[in-house]
């Protein structure tokens, strides 16, 4: 969540009322982590939260993900009432602590940077509790194709991950492991224990393209079953990329103009800038295209510059020779789907001759 001055913090709190009242169906509510995007914001949000949970009469049960920690004072110290005088619980002891609702027993993990489940399920005893439920925030380290979602090169404040072993939940006796931290679904058996993440209600980043659901759990007779709701609150991301030629930079603030205006309001929308031209000016464009649409709701698009820069090779006469070869047999293509294949292909050649490597696939 984030300060609801915002039109992004407006937005996740309508996604959060969504969210709660899916849940008046159900026997409580499990938010497994990052409940804030900083603890900076999370004084912002007291009254806000405190009343979007209250309508509902079921437990709210609460754990601590990396995010809530970030810049600032625990927000889950006792210092902000966001519900606990009433229905919200905030499972908030190292290395768990447990609630009881009938026949389930919900086992809350408050994140813990740089430990790994062994080390935290080292103090769960045996319970006879016919439904255990583990709640956590982290890395699924047994699953390849979902730590590369945790990892985000651009944000310093990330690392030192929470890592969670499918072994581990099946021999510790869960009957589910409800996760948070990556923002994408999935769901899988971890030798005996259903696991699953129901990644981000609402788009984070541009990759998220959805859809946006919460995860149903239910647990009859010990069976425990998903089921995936989707939230219709919630917006969609789209990532746009500019293929960028030398020539193409006087009308790349058009270009990057009109995929904006055509955005609509409920889409988290990205732009990638990619190709060979002057890195300069096509800098100079996005910095422009930013501050042209930083008093729109949103802020704008995302912007992400990945061209290659030619000014770097002017002196090279090699590839000066091929750069301007490769922009007459563009411009002597008869159509514009010839001409634009023919771009990517000096492209490619280019990223050769470099002793860049370039996948044709994703390029053509």
């Amino acid at each position: 969540m984030k300060n609801p001055a915002s039109p992004e913090g407006a937005r996740r709190l309508a996604v959060l009322a969504e969210i709660c009242a899916l849940a008046r169906d159900f026997d409580a509510l499990a938010i497994c982590g990052d409940l804030f995007d900083s603890a900076a914001e999370a004084s912002s949000l007291e009254t806000q939260l405190r009343q979007t949970f209250a309508p509902l009469a079921v437990p709210v049960l609460i754990i601590p993900g990396n995010h809530d920690f970030l810049r600032g004072d625990d927000p889950f110290s006792g210092r902000l009432d966001i519900g606990q005088s009433a229905n919200v619980r905030i499972l908030r002891k190292p290395p768990f602590e447990t609630f009881q609702l009938g026949p389930a027993l919900f086992y809350g993990f408050p994140f813990a940077r740089s430990a790994s489940s062994s080390e935290l399920f080292r103090e769960l005893g045996v319970a006879s509790a016919p439904v255990k439920i583990a709640l956590m925030h982290g890395v699924a380290c047994d699953r390849a194709e979902l730590a590369g979602w945790a990892y985000d090169p651009e944000n310093a404040e990330e690392g030192g991950e929470l890592l969670i072993r499918d072994r581990d939940l099946g021999a510790a006796g869960f009957s589910a492991a409800l996760l948070g931290h990556i923002h994408r679904f999935a769901q899988w058996d971890a030798d005996g224990c259903l696991a699953s993440y129901c990644g981000s209600p609402d788009a984070v980043r541009i990759t998220e393209d959805g859809p946006h659901t919460v995860n149903a759990v239910t647990a009859e007779e010990g069976n425990v079953s998903l089921a995936r709701l989707p939230l219709k609150s919630a917006r969609s991301a789209r990532r746009e990329r500019i293929f960028v030629f030398p020539g193409d930079e006087s009308a790349l603030a058009d270009r990057l103009d009109s995929l904006a205006r055509a955005n609509p309001p409920d889409r988290l929308l990205g732009i990638v800038i990619e190709g060979i031209a002057d890195a300069a000016r096509v800098k100079e464009a996005a910095a422009a295209a930013r501050a042209r649409w930083s008093a729109l709701p949103d802020g704008g698009p995302e912007i992400s510059v990945k061209a290659e820069d030619t000014r770097s090779r002017a002196a090279d006469m090699i590839m000066f020779s091929f750069l301007r070869r490769a922009r007459e047999n563009a411009a002597a293509a008869q159509t514009p789907a010839a001409q634009d294949m023919a771009r990517r292909v000096a492209f490619l050649g280019w990223r050769a001759l470099t002793g860049a490597g370039a996948d044709p696939d994703e390029l053509l």
